[in-house]
């Protein structure tokens, strides 16, 4: 009994260091030149003068949760049971400091995704978002403005999700 305890105990994943990381993917909306606003959809940016959420990016808004130091090593997309995967190695961060990126507890970090995520080919099949830290563990997590990116970009064009299947027959 004590070993079939064990090896059930050895199987669940462990939580080592205390280590969590929080994230939030977010639109990224330009206003004007010099400014970019954060939010989880278009109708957060609506009010704001000189917004051009024809021109939103994706970003994750990566936050340590835990009680020690995390590497955040990796950054991407993921479709639903992790494949198909977009990575990136090397974001786009919003104080041009160095990654992979150190956070102590309670620092954090945008990371923007580069424009060209648009027009991956996979797109339409992407559900969540995701960091891998230095100790190659993955943190996950979806939101409204990650879906809201995926259906306004994903191939077929703005506003309209691609959905693949066969044709409808006519009756």
């Amino acid at each position: 009994m004590v070993s079939i305890a064990r090896t059930i105990l050895n199987a669940m994943p462990q939580v080592t260091r205390g280590a969590r990381l929080r994230i939030v993917p977010k639109l990224a909306t330009p206003v004007g030149s010099e400014a970019i606003a954060l939010g989880d959809g278009p109708n957060e940016m609506r009010h704001i003068p000189g917004h051009a959420l024809n021109r939103s990016g994706l970003c994750l808004l990566i936050v340590n949760a835990g009680v020690e130091t995390v590497v955040a090593a990796e950054i991407g997309l993921m479709g639903r049971l992790g494949r198909p995967r977009v990575t990136m190695r090397e974001p786009l961060l919003h104080d041009a400091r160095p990654w992979p990126r150190h956070l102590e507890p309670g620092d954090s970090v945008v990371a923007y995704f580069a424009s060209s995520i648009k027009h991956h080919s996979v797109l339409a099949q992407m559900r969540q978002a995701f960091v891998v830290d230095d100790d190659g563990r993955m943190f996950t997590a979806a939101s409204p403005a990650l879906t809201y990116f995926v259906r306004e970009y994903a191939e077929g064009g703005r506003g309209r999700l691609l959905l693949l299947g066969p044709p409808r027959r006519a009756s």
